[in-house]
This record gives C-alpha cells, sequence and structure tokens, in this order.
C-alpha cells in the first residue's frame, strides 16, 4: 500500500521572486467560458478589459493554493486524498466591472429627464393650453338648463369660436374640432335671454362638460305628448313654430318645456315625430296636454254624398278626400272595395257609366290614382289579394253556359300591369245546348300564398257524350298561374258535387257527395293543409249547417284575427298563422273583426257601418276603440275571405 502523503503539509514558497512565478497563471478559453454571462452588465460605456493587476481586497492568497486536494484511488479500492505538486493549476480570471460616473450615461439620462420635464410643464393649464391647443383638437360638451325649473333646455344653439351645436333632449350640445383652451360660449334659443359664458376646453379626463344656464323671457310651460291609439308617452317629438325655430324636444316620458312669451297668453306651434301625423296645437297655462295619431291612411266606400265614393281618411278620420268620386250609377248590391293587406293597394268593382256593365277599377294609395284594369260584357266576381295580385272570376255575358271558356279565373299584378288568365272552363267538342258535358270552376279559397279552386263536370241534360275520361279536380296555383297542381282528383261517375268550406286560415274541408241511387251512400270527406290534400275517417256531420269564422291575416302573414258570435254579441280572437295560440282579447263586444293596418293596428267594424281602430293590447285592457268613420254598408259581405280587407 502507498505510503499516504502528508496532506497537511504545506509547501514552502520562497520570498524570492523567481520561485513565485513556478505557479503559473492561464486564461484558458475554459476560463472564460465558466464566466457567467449575467454577470457582465450590458453597458456599452462599461469597460469589461481583464485586469491583471488585483486590489488588495481581491489579492489571492497563494498559501491557500497547497490546500487544494485531489483525489486517487488505493489499491484497496479506497478513495485517497492527495496533492499533486506537478498539477498545473488553472484558475479562471474575472473580468473586473468599472463603473462610470452619470454624466457619462447622457444618452440615457437627458432624454429622461426632458421627458419628465415636459410632463411637469404640461401639468400646469396655461402651458398645456399654449403648447397643444394649436394642434389639439376635441369635442367641447356643453350642458344648458332653464334657470327656474333646472331642466335641460333642447335645442338651443351653441356657437364656440366657428363650431355650432344645438343642444339635444337632455340639454347637451356636443362641438366636434374646438382647440384646447378657454373659449367664449354663446348660447341662443327664442323666448331666452342669450349668453356668453367663458368655457375651458381640455383634454381628456380633463375635458368635463361646462354647465350654463338660460332664463326664460316668459312663462315655462310643461307640455304633455302621447299617443293617440295606445295613450303612451311619445318620445323625441319636435316642437316647432312651424318653420326654422325649434321650441322643445319631448323626452322619455314624453314631456318638454316650452315658454309662452310673456307679452300673451299662447303659443302656437307644430308638433312633429317620425311615424305620426305633423299636428298643429296652441300652448296655454292650461292647454299642454296633446296626443298624436300614428301614420297612415284608410281607404272604404261613403254614401255621406248622396253617391258612392271612395274615401280616405287619417286613422282618426280627418284629413277626409274623396279618391274616386261616385258618379251616381253605382249599384248598392254589387258595388266594392277590397284592399291588399299592406293599404297600397285597393280594387274597386263599381257601375259608373249608364250605358257601361260593371268594370274593375285599381287605386293606388301612393298617389291616390286609378284606372280600369278590366272591363266588358262580364261579370266580375272578387276571389281576393295574393301579395299584390288580384284574383278574380270573370264570366261572359249572355254566353251560352255549356259552352267552353265562358268563365275564367284571373289575376291581375298590381305592380306589372299584367293580367294572367290562370284557368277556363271547359266543355266537351260534342256539346250543344241539348247534349251537354261540361265543367265549372268553384270553390275559391286562398291559403298559404296559393289560390285553391275545383273543376266539376256537369251534363244537366240525358247525354250521349262519354264521361269516362272526365275528371272533377282540386287545384292549387301561385297568383301567376305557374306550380298549377291537382291536388286530388275524381271520376265524373262518382261524384254528384263537390263543396268546400274554409274552416281554419290555412286549412280547406270538403265534401264529395256520391253520384248512387243507394240511400246509404253517404258523403265523404277531405282537408287541404300546406298544399297536400288528405281523405278523412271523420264525418263533418255539421259540414253544411256550421258557419265559420273569416280570419284576416296580418300584413306579415304570421298572425290571424277574426270575431265569432256568443249570445248575441261577439269574441274577439287573435292567433297565430292557422289560428293556433288563440288569445280572446274581447267579450261581449258589440265590435267585428274587419282587418289589421300594419301588423300592430287591428281594425274593427260596429253595426256594419261604422269603422273603428284600436290594438290588441288596448282591446285587452278594456280601452275605447278609435272611431275613424262611418261607410257604406255593404249588401254582401265576403265570408271566408281573410287576404285583404274591406270585405266585412
Amino acid at each position: 500500500m502507498p505510503a499516504k502523503k502528508d496532506t497537511n503539509k504545506k509547501p514552502e514558497l520562497s520570498d524570492d521572486k523567481d520561485r513565485s512565478s513556478d505557479v503559473e497563471i492561464k486564461k484558458t478559453s475554459e476560463s472564460k467560458k465558466a464566466i457567467d454571462s449575467s454577470t457582465i452588465p450590458d453597458d456599452k460605456d462599461t469597460d469589461l478589459t481583464p485586469q491583471l493587476e488585483v486590489s488588495s481586497k481581491d489579492e489571492i492568497d497563494l498559501m491557500a493554493l497547497s490546500e487544494i486536494e485531489s483525489t486517487e484511488v488505493g489499491a484497496d479500492g479506497k478513495v485517497e486524498e492527495s496533492v499533486d505538486p506537478d498539477k498545473e493549476l488553472v484558475i479562471p480570471t474575472v473580468p473586473r466591472v468599472v463603473k462610470k460616473p452619470w454624466w457619462q450615461h447622457r444618452k440615457v439620462y437627458i432624454p429622461a429627464a426632458s421627458i419628465v420635464l415636459v410632463i411637469v410643464l404640461l401639468a400646469i393649464p396655461q402651458v398645456r393650453f399654449f403648447a397643444l391647443g394649436w394642434a389639439w383638437h376635441t369635442t367641447a360638451h356643453v350642458a344648458v338648463t332653464d334657470t327656474a325649473s333646472g331642466m335641460p333646455v333642447t335645442d338651443a344653439t351653441v356657437v364656440i369660436d366657428s363650431v355650432t351645436a344645438t343642444t339635444n333632449e337632455s340639454g347637451i350640445a356636443s362641438l366636434s374640432g374646438v382647440s384646447l383652451g378657454v373659449h367664449t360660449a354663446v348660447i341662443q334659443k327664442e323666448n331666452y335671454k342669450p349668453v356668453s359664458q367663458k368655457v375651458t376646453v381640455d383634454v381628456l379626463p380633463l375635458n368635463h362638460s361646462q354647465s350654463i344656464v338660460l332664463e326664460a323671457t316668459g312663462r315655462l310651460v310643461e307640455v304633455d305628448i302621447k299617443n293617440r291609439l295606445t295613450d303612451q308617452a311619445i318620445t323625441d317629438v319636435i316642437i316647432t313654430n312651424g318653420d326654422s325655430v325649434t321650441y322643445a324636444r319631448s323626452d322619455k316620458a314624453g314631456k318638454a318645456s316650452v315658454v309662452v312669451p310673456a307679452a300673451t297668453k299662447e303659443l302656437k306651434a307644430v308638433l312633429s315625430a317620425p311615424g305620426y301625423r305633423v299636428q298643429e296645437v296652441t300652448v296655454t297655462d292650461a292647454i299642454k296636454s296633446f296626443a298624436l295619431i300614428p301614420d297612415g291612411s284608410l281607404y272604404f266606400l261613403s254614401k255621406q254624398s248622396g253617391k258612392i265614393d271612395v274615401v280616405k281618411t287619417a286613422l282618426d278620420g280627418s284629413d277626409r278626400r274623396v279618391v274616386v268620386a261616385g258618379t251616381g250609377d253605382e249599384n248598392s248590391e254589387t258595388t266594392s272595395l277590397l284592399t291588399s293587406r299592406d293599404w297600397k293597394f285597393a280594387m274597386l268593382k263599381a257601375k259608373r257609366a249608364p250605358n257601361k256593365p260593371e268594370a274593375l277599377y285599381l287605386v293606388r294609395s301612393d298617389n291616390d290614382s286609378y284606372k280600369v284594369i278590366d272591363e266588358g260584357e262580364t261579370d266580375f266576381t272578387p276571389i281576393g289579394w295574393i301579395g299584390h295580385s288580384f284574383v278574380y272570376q270573370a264570366q261572359r255575358k249572355n254566353a251560352d253556359y255549356w259552352r267552353a271558356k265562358t268563365t275564367a279565373i284571373k289575376s291581375y299584378n298590381a305592380d306589372t300591369g299584367v293580367i294572367t288568365t290562370i284557368d277556363e272552363n271547359g266543355s266537351d267538342p260534342g256539346s250543344t245546348a241539348q247534349s251537354a258535358l261540361y265543367n265549372i270552376l268553384s270553390n275559391y279559397a286562398i291559403t298559404d300564398g296559393l289560390l285553391t279552386y275545383t273543376t266539376t263536370w256537369y251534363a244537366p241534360l240525358a247525354t250521349t257524350l262519354t264521361t269516362a275520361d272526365k275528371q272533377t279536380t282540386i287545384i292549387t296555383t301561385k297568383a301567376d298561374g305557374t306550380d298549377k297542381k291537382v291536388v286530388r282528383s275524381f271520376s265524373i261517375d262518382q261524384v254528384a258535387q263537390l263543396s268546400s268550406r274554409l274552416y281554419l286560415p290555412q286549412e280547406v274541408r270538403y265534401q264529395v257527395v256520391p253520384k248512387t241511387s243507394e240511400s246509404n251512400q253517404k258523403p265523404k270527406y277531405g282537408e287541404l293543409k300546406a298544399g297536400v290534400y288528405k281523405d278523412s275517417d271523420v264525418s263533418f256531420d255539421s259540414f253544411g249547417s256550421d258557419v265559420y269564422p273569416t280570419y284576416l291575416m296580418s300584413p306579415n302573414g304570421n298572425a290571424s284575427f277574426w270575431s265569432e258570435e256568443r249570445d248575441g254579441k261577439n269574441a274577439l280572437f287573435v292567433g297565430g298563422k292557422n289560428a293556433d295560440s288563440k288569445e280572446e282579447i274581447a267579450s261581449k263586444s258589440e265590435y267585428v273583426a274587419y282587418g289589421w293596418l300594419t301588423d300592430d293596428w287591428l281594425l274593427l267594424q260596429k253595426g256594419g257601418s261604422e269603422l273603428y281602430i284600436t290594438t290588441k293590447d288596448q282591446l285587452k285592457a278594456g280601452g275605447t276603440p278609435l272611431k275613424v268613420s262611418d261607410y257604406h254598408k255593404l249588401k254582401n259581405s265576403f265570408l271566408g275571405y281573410g287576404y285583404g280587407y274591406g270585405g266585412q
């Protein structure tokens, strides 16, 4: 076993300079890598040059080198401590950081000091306005109130420099593009003393609203404005002198303050708001509540002049005008007027000349013009509106009933002015007056925007003509005659009679009476819904005796409105597209459903000759509908027709 070296023995060092050189301090590449880069300051002005001289504080005690141990493994596998005197020691050299004085860091300190100085200076308003006012423009806000009531003053004119704005319903005017600084604001308002006041326009968040009060030159009166039909407050009603001077504007509660001049006891004003008719009023201390009528016009027949006229009025019956003046030749029994659901068009059926038969006239609501769309030796039977297409039956007068093309179904497109023949009756080529075989068109109904009708073959006298190939059919089609479909057909030898009832807005029931001599044969039934016909296993025993309501469809087609007779009075209902979600909105009522005006207003009639307007909520609350006018009572109403108005 090798002798253990004395590790406590320190190597002898001579004071001689030559012996001290035996310990060589090398700077190797490994020592450079050993330097932690995080200890090196990232400053280009910092001196990172290695220093060969060390201070007394950092002086290396060379005597301590002898205490640096190495390890060896002996023959017996034990770890032994030893010192290798010949082993070269490498001591890494750490760069010395030399700090420079602060003035040598001017690239950092001078910009920072400049920023601080600018911030300090800009904190002074006068300096801020002087420095930024020429280039910085912002929005100035001025709040104007009445000095007596403290209420906002609307539509006051505010001027700052060359910028002008008016106060809104909250009395605030916003003036864009005003430079920073102190300005003079000039405020003017009719019936108020003008005011000039200094205002400060500053940068955000220092740019606060500037408050200014105005003193009225007369009495301040608060007016209240509501909807005539709903009794609800109307916001944003502009109150003017009828010209360019605005007195006030109503708030969300329908209230506004106006100044009645001191020299007078009243103020003439004009009220206007989007969706409402313009109304002239006089404001006094006693008269300060007003009701506006919604925009809209109604068309109906009137015999007030002694002749049957087409009359147009506002919703409250005002602004009454004769659109089509009667000639005195109109027939009270047959004259009718049916409007489209959006009230843009109306179809007048009337006789207007002594030597001419009845004709069809289109009335336009945009300009109150009218024109003939079909006339001649023909009897016209209105069927109804499908959108802007009016569908009607035209039957030739003085024509043999058994001949083909004596009856036609037509439609007139009010937008394009085009008449389309949808269908015509047919006849067997061998038909004569003594032996005829022909069909007729009947059972008209409008559902889901489609026309539904039937064609039924008849042989009124004993005929030798073959009927084997003849079919009685149920047909659906669009208003322009396209997409025509036979949804059900029956052999002429099986059907004696085919009749229909519109028992729901979008559903038609049919009764098929068989052609047989057997008394035990009962009628069969079917239903047409969503354009699909299905035979019914249920017997509609009350088919012929039941009276179904006339369901009046809303302009958007998503709601229905109807009335049902109950003990001599009427119950009023609204529902969905097919009268689903039925809701009773009035009971024991004297009113009967008449139609819609937009999807919000309901039209009623009373006694067959009085026209009213209301809303669903007003009826539910027990409110009184507003009477529009009396009108000419129809001798024959259009039962079951709900795709237009005026048939009740």
